[in-house]
């Protein structure tokens, strides 16, 4: 269930990256209630070599809608940059603790 979710998220960062370069303008077009850019600062924090989730980052994680992520796994491709293994452990450097019940079982 945490994994589905974590994958998601570096999914959407994937896609937040190659939106915002192809489409400036849509940088700061609200996702899933959080910009493509504010997601950005996520970025260091899941690519090697890792940095320390920023409290800008862990801000941007805790002010998603999860709900609305889980939403659009299907829409999203992961893209080689980004490591799953340090997505899935970004909610718990950032202290998120609770999934909602429509990303678990995905």
């Amino acid at each position: 269930m945490k994994m589905s979710l974590l994958l998601l998220m570096a999914a959407v960062l994937a896609a937040a990256a190659s939106s915002a370069a192809v489409f400036p303008e849509e940088a700061a077009t609200p996702f899933c209630n959080v910009g493509f850019d504010k997601l950005m600062s996520c970025k260091p924090a899941v690519t090697d070599p890792p940095e320390k989730p920023t409290s800008e980052c862990c801000d941007v994680i805790k002010s998603a809608d999860l709900k609305c992520l889980c939403s659009h796994r299907s829409d999203l491709s992961i893209v080689p940059s980004i490591n799953p293994k340090l997505a899935l452990a970004l909610p718990k450097k950032c202290k998120i603790s609770s999934v909602p019940p429509e990303c678990k079982g995905h």
